[in-house]
């Protein structure tokens, strides 16, 4: 096994912060799933899944992620803002495009 001054390569891994989720990335991937999920139904179109995450990351605390319950609450609140600028497009003419 390949190792790091006493460490493994996964322990090394795991310590580097770039390796860390952050609330930022968790917000990204939650965003992204709710944009994607509104274009698959129809609800908004392909280039405002891009808007949709900007808009959501915009709102980005910059908290780090300490706990599994502080991924589950950035998951959370990403998803509820994602869908609000989701229902926004809903309700503003002409933003659906292919």
């Amino acid at each position: 096994m390949l190792t790091f001054v006493g460490w493994s390569a996964m322990e090394t891994i795991a310590s580097l912060s770039f390796w860390q989720p952050t609330k930022k990335m968790r917000r990204a991937n939650a965003a992204n799933e709710v944009a994607v999920d509104a274009f698959l139904d129809g609800r908004i179109g392909w280039l405002q899944i891009a808007e949709v995450n900007d808009a959501t990351l915009q709102q980005h605390d910059g908290a780090a992620l300490a706990s599994v319950d502080d991924v589950l609450a950035a998951d959370s609140t990403a998803r509820r803002i994602a869908l609000g600028i989701v229902e926004s497009f809903a309700h503003t003419p002409g933003t659906v495009s292919a």
